[in-house]
């Protein structure tokens, strides 16, 4: 396959950015480019077109939402190898390619030059301030750190993103998307991740009782771990669980009015309800593809359009109450199980 480069004129290419174009708090990432399809980027390439910039942004799956949508990732390796990375890089982020290094030892000795960074970041060295840097298209590996106030542009983290030791993300209000598993294992306090829509793999909150600053997040691809969560009502945005939903300790589903789903990817991917007494609030829950654990709901009441791959489990309902659930909820196994 011929090769296609993006059309770059020398002015654009050789500009130094004095600071990079900061996503505004009420910007969605879903409103900031129009996707291209997997169809529409290869037709361009096989064809010699060159590429816009939301084409770019299409094809390197930027704000991590090609498994949202369905991107086939496989279907445009050839395209990305016959691509120079970090011209594209620099389009997509408005800088001069002298703004993009895949050097951990360049980013650590200007941390206020680069906006992007290609590569997995594992500082060994405690930096005072990355102040323009937006992206890192790799894995989040740092465990030192614990004032993020050094992070001020961060919007996008291209892998997964370890904060397992971590009480507090304060600073990192501008981070918007996580394209793997986000590890918040002892998080205490969501509020400066307000601006988080994406996180492609599992969520892992198991220390939050309050959702409060999960406002904005729409997606979790993998699984939710939200063990020890008490209070949802900040998660009122969120629509999607790709894998298994853990909420051991949630007792009313207050705050998950929007989520329509549970277990997208794959199946055996179970919804755990251990302590939740009502359903109202899950009015548009439709479905779950795995088991479902309801061990201490009271009624079934917004459970309406469910539908279950695997088996249900209400074990403090009535037998009377039991004869409804199986008129009422559709499920792959028509048995409900108690114990």
């Amino acid at each position: 396959m011929k090769r296609v480069d993006i059309q770059v004129n020398k002015e654009q290419t050789q500009r130094v950015s004095s600071s990079p174009t900061i996503i505004t708090d009420n910007t969605s990432i879903f409103n900031l480019y129009t996707h291209t399809s997997d169809k529409n980027l290869l037709d361009k390439y096989n064809n010699g077109k060159p590429f816009t910039k939301d084409d770019l942004i299409s094809l390197y799956d930027i704000y991590n939402i090609g498994r949202i949508i369905g991107q086939d990732k496989e279907a445009l390796v050839d395209i990305k190898k016959d691509r120079e990375i970090v011209n594209d890089m620099s389009i997509i982020f408005d800088c001069s390619p002298n703004e993009i290094t895949t050097s951990q030892e360049d980013l650590d000795q200007e941390p206020d030059r680069y906006v992007v960074f290609i590569g997995t970041f594992a500082s060994k060295k405690f930096v005072k301030n990355y102040s323009r840097l937006r992206y890192i298209t790799g894995h989040y590996l740092q465990h030192r750190y614990n004032d993020f106030s050094i992070f001020p542009s961060l919007e996008i983290i291209g892998g997964s993103a370890s904060f397992e030791i971590v009480l507090s993300v304060e600073g990192l209000k501008s981070l918007k998307s996580i394209g793997g598993p986000a590890f918040f294992t002892n998080l205490k306090d969501a509020q400066s991740l307000s601006n988080l829509e994406i996180i492609g793999g599992s969520a892992l909150f198991d220390s939050l009782k309050d959702s409060a600053g999960l406002n904005n997040l729409k997606y979790i691809s993998g699984d939710a771990h939200f063990t020890g969560l008490e209070d949802a009502t900040g998660l009122n945005n969120l629509k999607s669980i790709g894998g298994s939903a853990y909420f051991n300790s949630l007792i009313y589903s207050k705050g998950l009015d929007s989520l329509t789903e549970i277990g997208r990817y794959g199946f055996d991917r179970d919804a755990r309800f251990f302590s939740l007494v009502e359903a109202s609030h899950l009015s548009n829950l439709a479905y779950i593809g795995g088991d479902a654990y309801f061990d201490s709901l009271q009624s079934i009441e917004g459970l309406d359009k469910l539908f279950v791959q695997g088996y249900y489990y209400f074990p403090d309902l009535s037998q009377n109450k039991q004869e409804t659930i199986k008129r009422r909820i559709r499920t792959k196994h028509k048995i409900v199980k108690t114990v």
